[in-house]
């Protein structure tokens, strides 16, 4: 709740001034600090490097182009890809704060809705991968025919664009008709404990 009125705080600034300077609340010389050229750049440096970093390989990720620096930062093989991984949420993550303009980015309509129905989209993502996101794919590389690379890439791309809404629909539902009901009795719950407690 706390987060969405500071979205929308947010955004009435951005809208209202065009700028999302006054989207942080810092001090004077941290403001003043973070407003340098430089550090800003540091930190969109660091926020991309994170984002690049998040696409570790899943197998053989040492051999990939781009990853092979990551054998001598990390030697060990047991949860090498986890390790990168949670580096790049810290890189994503950390800078966030003084990013205004990220933030105004995060505060848009359709990324807060994705933020709303994405532990719902966690949970029925397998389902749909299982059940109708791989029938769609095999009827769409089956269609196209069994060409190589581009058949199976272009039946790919027909199926991912007949599956998304879907599983948007499918997330949306769940939304909806478990996850907001079962937040709404959680937050009555802890409101009769604490009103007994205090009491």
């Amino acid at each position: 709740m706390q987060a969405e009125r500071k979205c929308q705080r947010g955004m009435a600034i951005v809208s209202r001034t065009g700028d999302a300077s006054d989207f942080v609340s810092l001090s004077t010389t941290r403001r003043a600090f973070m407003q340098r050229k430089h550090v800003k750049l540091g930190l969109y440096i660091m926020v991309l490097g994170g984002v690049w970093l998040s696409g570790f390989p899943r197998s053989d990720g040492v051999k990939c182009f781009g990853y092979t620096f990551t054998k001598r930062m990390w030697p060990y093989n047991t949860y090498r890809r986890r390790f990168w991984i949670g580096v790049a949420a810290i890189m994503i993550v950390g800078p966030i704060p003084y990013l205004p303009s990220v933030q105004a980015f995060f505060c848009t309509g359709i990324i807060r809705y994705f933020g709303k129905i994405s532990f719902a989209l966690y949970l029925i993502h397998t389902l749909g991968n299982k059940t109708i996101g791989s029938w769609l794919l095999n009827h769409a590389v089956s269609m196209l025919g069994d060409g190589g690379y581009w058949s199976g890439a272009s039946g790919f791309a027909i199926a991912s664009s007949l599956y998304l809404p879907i599983i948007i629909w499918w997330s949306d539902m769940y939304w909806r008709a478990v996850d907001i009901p079962s937040t709404q009795f959680a937050k009555w719950l802890e409101d009769k404990c604490t009103s007994r407690s205090s009491s």
